[in-house]
């Protein structure tokens, strides 16, 4: 989870890149965006719609090829 995008880019580089990002306030994919790299992560942040501190965007470690069943 982060509430800023410093704290976005530490989070990312911690897990590793790709990484799903998407608002804590949204449920299902609305939103929701596969990043693969910082600059991305970047323009997500600035995009993302009622990112603030009490808004927070959650980050997940994307698996590529991965299936759900």
């Amino acid at each position: 989870m982060a509430q800023t995008g410093d704290e976005a880019k530490k989070v990312a580089e911690e897990i590793g890149y790709p990484v799903l990002v998407r608002p804590s306030y949204v449920l299902g994919g609305r939103a929701m965006a596969i990043v693969y790299d910082e600059e991305s992560l970047d323009e997500y942040v600035r995009n993302a719609v009622g990112f603030t501190p009490d808004r927070p965007v959650l980050i997940d470690k994307f698996l590529e090829r991965a299936a759900e069943f």
